[in-house]
């Protein structure tokens, strides 16, 4: 019985990101405001500050694993620290090697 309550709650959720997505592009709004999807910036390969995530699900100095509503971000390097975070905006400094994002079924792009 839960994993029919989860499936349902998932497919609501999927069915409100496209109603999101359409009323972002015919307001012509940020899809990061709209859909609570993450904004990534880099700077050079010293530093990632990401907007918008859930939760750090993985923090070591050679791995960082962030999750945000369309997946998992997975930044991989060396050096790295958590500079600072707040509630949906975090700095990652040290040398970066990889930023990618692990696979979800349901993202919107």
């Amino acid at each position: 019985m839960g994993s029919r309550r989860r499936n349902q709650n998932r497919q609501e959720e999927t069915r409100a990101d496209g109603i999101r997505q359409r009323i972002a592009e015919t307001a012509n709004a940020p899809k990061d405001v709209i859909m609570g999807l993450p904004l990534i910036h880099l700077t050079g390969q010293c530093e990632v500050s990401i907007e918008n995530y859930r939760g750090i699900q993985e923090y070591t100095q050679e791995l960082i694993r962030v999750k945000t509503k369309a997946g998992t971000i997975r930044i991989t390097g060396k050096r790295m620290c958590i500079e600072y975070y707040m509630n949906d905006e975090m700095k990652i400094t040290g040398k970066i090697w990889k930023v990618e994002f692990e696979k979800k079924e349901e993202a919107y792009c």
